[in-house]
């Protein structure tokens, strides 16, 4: 039984060890299996397309940023009643659920080029 999780790190070597062994040798096993019963492949050649967009990710995964937010700050104090109102800029209330659902659905349709109304999509949702 496969439980996803998320391990976090800065170190680049860390991340490559666990990318091949919670990645390549799952899908290398998977595809040893389906190969084996004369099936089509397709695990590690998905996890090859899926290395190489994280690639493109590895800028801002391994670099730490600061951001000096003090003029937010100030702004945000210095917002009317209405303002506040109608520019809710409040970390604390968004719902992160929602916020990350929404973030892989864009990722999804904008990234990945998936169009969630084609019957391929509709298919593989449902």
């Amino acid at each position: 039984i496969w439980i996803p999780y998320v391990k976090i790190t800065d170190s680049r070597i860390i991340y490559n060890i666990l990318f091949f062994l919670h990645h390549y040798v799952p899908a290398f096993l998977g595809d040893s299996y389906l190969w084996c019963s004369g099936k089509k492949t397709k695990a590690v050649r998905l996890y090859r397309t899926l290395k190489t967009m994280m690639k493109d990710l590895e800028f801002f995964v391994f670099r730490h940023f600061h951001f000096d937010d003090t003029r937010l700050q100030e702004l945000i104090a210095s917002q009317s009643d209405m303002d506040k109102r109608l520019f809710n800029m409040e970390i604390s209330n968004i719902v992160w659920k929602d916020y990350f659902l929404k973030s892989i659905k864009g990722f999804k349709r904008h990234i990945l080029k998936e169009n969630e109304y084609s019957p391929e999509a509709k298919q593989r949702y449902n």
